[in-house]
């Protein structure tokens, strides 16, 4: 499970992708977000194999990458 919280200062969509190390695509959602704090919960992430990936937040004024490992 991955919690992810973002503060928006406007309502609109994000794009949330988790991509492996050999740069696939695993999980590719998109949500609605409301003006301030967002919360966002994946809970399909069982079916990854452990190791490195890359968290791609992209949307209103969200352009965040960040490197995690799942283990």
């Amino acid at each position: 499970q991955l919690k992810i919280r973002v503060n928006e200062d406007k309502a609109g969509k994000i794009t949330i992708r988790i991509i492996n190390n050999s740069g696939q695509v695993a999980i590719n959602n998109t949500y609605n977000t409301k003006l301030g704090i967002n919360d966002f919960i994946l809970n399909n992430l069982g079916h990854l194999p452990n190791g490195i990936y890359t968290l791609e937040l992209t949307g209103n004024n969200s352009d965040i990458r960040k490197v995690f490992k799942l283990a």
